[in-house]
């Protein structure tokens, strides 16, 4: 793989695009210092996959882009384009087929940087793959820089092995070892991770084997207490039911007695009704006599208030039309002024044009004078001129017949010689054309058939890109849903679990509140007391407000929220002396056996005196109550209406609110004393019922997304999978439609090239014939021509005397007639500054006189307009003063409209106080007809709760054996009435007691243990089986290393031991004697050994290479490097100024080994050394004719 050119644009210094063509052998750059040589160098490592700028001299990698001089503009890419020639078939072998490679790659100020090879867009990867063990590349010793030859002799010994690893071709094979190594180590960590795992999961084994032989243990003494506590509580609910019909028959003849008071009262409000209609009516008319006169009193006022307007516009017109007329007075004066100024302007204006016309036939008589002057002076010169052109075109004819006469001899000589050319040219070029139109229909054959199967895979990318691009469109939309789920599921399941912990850690409630619950909880796990058992819950547990009446029942209940519900008196007593002998605080106790209702004034139903007017409805309808509590909640809320806001219910209140407490849904209340409780803390507020109806919502908002979460996962998976597949398949077509445009792009250019080159030699081939034919045609041309000439300037000789003498004869007459025509000259110019002064003057009068016509017809024009506005002035008063007289009837007809409104308005008011005082009469009839049903529903309110908290008491005894045994209750009593007779209960109770004290000490239990020993027993077995594996892979990795290492040892000792030998034949060589050998620092490691260089110049004793000088210490680095070309050749070596610590002596032997060296390899050198330039086939020549911009020459031997 040889460099076959070399272009560069827009690189450091070179602005313009240069191309360098690069022959085989040795070429070379020359230039002064700073004209951009090195940035050749610069370029070819860059183009070679370089990405550190210090490397190529620059801070940052947009340095290498040209950034403008004194006269150019900075560029905004720079592009290094480097053509392979590939005949030898060196490349690799996805390239061997090429016969050329070119690599090119771009770089834009934004920092993108582009790749291609043979213009198909490349990765940087692809580059490396391309040059790899090549001895081409960014490191490799095939570019040895200005500084790097001593860099070579200086360097660390470790540092010194880089090129020979290049050289002996195991770089990949470090890249493996590498990689292996990082998986040896992750397999090491994922065998560790899994050890720990499997030591704490067989240790759990043997605790969980414990567990589930006492779960065996404790469900057999469950069952036996399951049936005992079933048949107490069968007792239990028998006598409970007996009770609830009792209260049920009392409750209805209450109820038969609240509906006769309730007939009554709706009959007196009814009456009420069709009173506040009536009142309603006549308040409306009221309403409307009010607006009717205010409106009167309105238009009253306007009216005034334009007359006054009136008057003053009448007043304002006066006075403008004495003012423009004596505007009009003063312009008539100034007219008649301007016009005897007229007249005299006039006089002076005739005077001025009759001196004007004097002047001009005086200066036309001057100009006659000089006209015939001067045409005499004409004559003179043009017979003058005619006589020197006829001697200069003899002369330039003479000259012309001398050159024609050599230039006919020259070209006699030029064209025998391109006869002869062209007859040999004809013939090699005719054999040349033939073989190229043959290997041209050969290529234009593979073309096709490249171009077809390119369009075919190119079909077949587009259908399956488009697939793909369906699936990963599909699978974003499905991922974006997914987020957005998982993120409102997090989100909830986080304020939940907070929430959830708060209301584990009774957050918010009173210490004794909290103090009693602890107890209720710790003592329900572990059993420990009388007391513990009997709490039940907070009031707050039990009620479920429906949504947006939270704020309602927190501000009716309020600290009652906190009550804490018991079994019986006694547990309530025993929770008080319980806080009073720890001192835990304070706390409220609900015995749900015994709890009647609520002391409360005015009891009834708060549904009564509802009459529409106002928006309400009963609290208590809008809560939900546990079984077993409904009495109790009943009696606190029965008596609680709520509405929308605070204006409704003070207007609900002043109606009949001291039977009822009323509440707002912000939480605003009203008792029925009329005290109003409300307002807002300045932090976020939130109550107990309020957490527990969130904490109902999210959790079933977190099911719900769960739900939605699980198909949109297994979506997800499936078009992952599909994407995956469809990728793979979409790469394939890619890079076998790469490989098949490299090759069609390859083809393309070979055939172009031909044809080319077919077209030119059949161009040459006619321009050849012609050439001949023509050369012989023009020699006969050429001996006529040369006979003419000489005759001719035999002739023009004798020409040249004659006008020569008559020459001298016409500039004498021209002198004299030139004097004479200057002094005419003179005359007619004073005339001319005379004539121009007075027109001067002219102008000026004429100016004046147009300027006061036209101060006059302005003077007209606004008189005119002053009197038209007189006139307009004087019809808009007339108008004005008709308006005003309008306007005085208008306000009397309005005076006398007010005083009948204002007594129909009077006569309205009488009526409307008569309805109020009849309304008053029937609410007082109401107010006794209230009192005695808000007695009745007390009474049957009171029942009610006795009622509903026997229904309670049973209902929480079936929930209590329900949630405890899954048992419905009623089913079970029903069930075993007919087969049981009396039992023994204190025998029952007894057992039960016992089996309890026998569960208590079993301790915790776990009762999933057996399930869960199963599961970790099969998971430890397949903890063990992914040990075993890991540890085979482990295995494999580390014979992988030792097969890598073993095959890097051999090619780097083989490789170092070839090089050494050549390296100690080639440095006696290079300095006339002496000699030289590579040591390895460690023999021990050579993977990782360095290497010592070892020199002994000529008559010297062997020292330390940093004492050797510097030509020594650089012509000891090329015969290193030279070693290495004779064992590695590289296809290309570029030398940026090796030499240049050279003597004389020592660059002939460099030059001659270089000589002998580029048989193999091809050579770009960069010198100031004229030897070297000697030995270059091609030369390059870098200047910089404009400053900071490089330019190349070439010059080929």
């Amino acid at each position: 793989m040889k460099i076959k050119r070399l272009k560069i644009q827009g690189f450091k210094s070179f602005a313009d695009p240069v191309v360098f063509d690069l022959p085989l052998g040795i070429s070379a750059v020359v230039g002064p210092n700073g004209c951009g040589k090195s940035n050749i160098v610069d370029a070819v490592r860059w183009v070679l996959g370089e990405q550190n700028a210090r490397h190529l001299r620059g801070r940052l990698m947009e340095d290498v882009i040209f950034s403008g001089s004194e006269t150019r503009k900075p560029m905004g890419m720079a592009e290094v384009v480097l053509t392979f020639s590939n005949d030898g078939g060196a490349a690799p072998p996805r390239f061997a087929s090429f016969g050329e490679i070119e690599v090119k790659r771009r770089l834009y100020r934004s920092g993108e940087s582009e790749y291609y090879i043979n213009k198909v867009r490349a990765r940087l990867r692809d580059i490396v793959d391309l040059f790899t063990d090549t001895g081409i590349g960014t490191r490799a010793y095939s570019i040895i820089e200005q500084g790097q030859v001593g860099w070579l002799i200086n360097a660390r010994a470790e540092e010194r092995r880089v090129i020979f690893e290049e050289a002996a071709g195991i770089n990949r094979f470090k890249g493996k070892r590498d990689a292996a190594l990082r998986r040896l180590e992750a397999t090491k960590a994922n065998l560790t991770r899994i050890g720990d795992i499997t030591g704490e999961v067989k240790r759990r084994l043997g605790s969980l084997k414990r567990q589930a032989r006492k779960a065996e243990r404790c469900k057999a003494l469950r069952d036996e207490l399951r049936e005992v506590e079933l048949r107490l509580a069968g007792r239990s609910y028998r006598e409970l039911a007996g009770r609830i019909d009792e209260g049920r028959r009392r409750l209805s003849l209450l109820a038969d007695e609240e509906a006769a008071l309730a007939a009554r009262m709706s009959a007196a409000e009814a009456a009420g009704e069709e009173l506040s209609g009536g009142r309603d009516e006549a308040e409306a008319a009221f309403a409307e006599t009010r607006n009717r006169l205010a409106a009167i009193d309105g238009e009253i006022d306007g009216c005034e208030r334009e007359n006054e307007r009136v008057a003053m516009l009448v007043s304002g017109l006066e006075r403008d039309e004495r003012r423009l007329g004596e505007e009009i007075a003063a312009l008539e004066a100034e007219r008649e002024a301007a016009g005897g100024q007229v007249e005299e302007i006039a006089s002076a204006v005739a005077d001025r044009e009759a001196s004007i016309a004097r002047s001009r036939e005086e200066l036309a008589a001057r100009e006659r004078s000089l006209a015939e002057a001067r045409e005499r002076l004409d004559e003179e010169r043009s017979l003058l001129s005619a006589e020197k052109a006829a001697h200069l075109k003899i002369l330039s004819e003479l000259s012309e017949l001398k050159h024609s006469m050599k230039a006919s001899m020259r070209e006699e000589d030029d064209l025998r010689l391109r006869e002869a050319r062209a007859a040999r040219e004809i013939s090699e070029t005719s054999a040349a054309l033939e073989e190229r139109r043959a290997r041209l229909g050969e290529l234009r054959s593979g073309l096709d058939g490249l171009v077809e199967k390119a369009r075919s895979l190119g079909a077949e990318l587009e259908k399956s890109s488009a697939e793909l691009k369906a699936l990963e469109d599909e699978r974003a939309a499905v991922e974006e849903e997914l987020g957005a789920l998982t993120g409102e599921l997090s989100h909830k399941a986080s304020r939940l679990r907070a929430l959830e912990e708060m209301e584990a850690r009774y957050e918010g409630l009173k210490d004794g509140v909290k103090a009693v619950m602890r107890l209720g909880r710790d003592g329900e796990r572990g059993g420990r007391s009388r007391l513990s058992s009997g709490v039940r819950c907070l009031l707050a547990d039990v009620i479920e407000p429906s949504p947006g009446f939270e704020r309602a029942v927190e501000a009716v209940l309020g600290d009652r929220l906190q009550y804490v519900l018991v079994d019986d008196m006694e547990g309530a007593v025993e929770a008080v002396e319980y806080l009073k002998e720890r001192s835990a605080g304070r706390g409220s106790f609900v015995p749900l056996k015994e709890a009647g209702s609520p002391v409360m004034a005015g009891v009834g139903d708060p549904a009564i005196g509802l009459d529409g007017t106002v928006d309400a409805s009963v609290l208590i309808d809008e809560v939900r109550v546990k079984d077993g509590c409904e009495g109790f909640v009943r009696a606190l809320l029965g008596n609680v209406v709520v509405v929308d806001d605070m204006a409704a219910a003070a207007e609900l209140w002043r109606g009949n609110g001291a039977v009822r407490t009323i509440v707002t849904r912000e939480g605003e209340v009203v008792d029925p004393c009329g005290v109003v409780t409300g307002g807002r803390g300045g932090g976020a507020e939130g109550g107990i019922l309020r957490q527990k109806m969130e904490i109902k919502r999210l959790r079933d908002d977190v099911a719900r997304l769960e739900g939605r979460l699980r198909p949109l996962r297994q979506r997800r998976e499936g078009l992952s999978a599909a994407v995956a597949e469809t990728r793979k398949v979409v790469e394939g077509l890619r890079e076998t439609l790469h490989s098949t445009e490299i090759g069609r792009v390859e083809v393309e250019g070979r055939v172009k090239r031909l044809a080319e080159e077919v077209e030119r030699l059949s161009t040459r081939c006619g321009a050849l014939a012609s050439e001949r034919s023509g050369a012989e045609e023009k020699l006969k041309e050429v001996a006529a021509a040369k006979a003419a000439l000489s005759a001719r300037r035999e002739e023009l000789e004798e020409r040249r005397g004659a006008v020569e003498a008559r020459m001298a004869e016409l500039s004498s007459r021209e002198a004299e007639l030139a004097a004479e025509c200057e002094r005419c000259r003179a005359s007619v110019t004073e005339a001319r500054v005379a004539i121009a002064s007075a027109r001067e003057q002219l102008g000026a009068l004429k100016e004046r006189l147009a300027e006061k016509k036209r101060l006059i017809d302005e003077l007209g024009g606004r008189m005119e307009l002053k009197a038209a506005e007189v006139e307009s002035g004087l019809r808009e008063r007339r108008e004005a003063q008709s308006r005003a007289a309008g306007l005085k009837r208008r306000i009397e007809k309005l005076l006398s409209e007010r005083e009948g409104v204002r007594r129909r308005e009077i006569e309205q008011g009488e009526v409307i106080a008569g309805l109020v005082r009849r309304q008053k009469e029937l609410e007082e009839e109401l107010k006794g007809l209230r009192s005695e049903l808000s007695r009745v529903r007390e009474e049957a309110g009171r029942l009610s709760v006795e009622l509903k908290e026997t229904e309670l008491r049973r209902e929480a005894l079936s929930e209590r054996m329900a949630d405890r045994y899954g048992c419905d209750l009623a089913a079970y009593t029903a069930g075993a009435a007919a087969g049981e007779g009396d039992i023994d209960v204190e025998a029952l109770e007894g057992r039960r007691d016992e089996l309890r004290a026998r569960l208590d000490s079993l301790g915790e239990v776990n009762m999933a243990a057996l399930e869960e020993f199963a599961e970790l027993d099969e998971r430890h077995k397949f903890l063990v089986s992914q040990q075993e594996d890991l540890t085979r892979s482990m295995e494999a990795i580390r014979k992988a290393i030792a097969r890598i290492n073993r095959t890097s040892r051999e090619r780097f000792r083989r490789t170092f031991d070839e090089v050494n030998a050549t390296f100690k034949k080639t440095f006696p060589r290079l300095f006339n004697g002496g000699r030289a050998e590579l040591r390895l620092s460690d023999e021990s490691n050579i993977l990782e050994s360095g290497i010592e260089i070892a020199a002994q110049p000529p008559g010297k004793r062997l020292q330390n290479m940093t004492l050797l000088s510097g030509g020594e210490k650089a012509l000891t680095a090329t015969a290193l490097i030279f070693s290495i070309f004779l064992i590695k050749p590289s296809p290309f070596c570029l030398l940026d100024e090796v030499d240049a610590p050279l003597d004389d002596a020592n660059i002939d032997r460099f030059n001659a080994f270089l000589k002998e060296m580029s048989a193999r390899s091809q050579f770009l050198l960069i010198t100031h050394n004229k030897r070297t330039m000697e030995l270059a086939d091609r030369l390059y020549g870098i200047t910089m004719e404009e400053p900071g911009v490089s330019k190349a020459v070439s010059v080929e031997f």
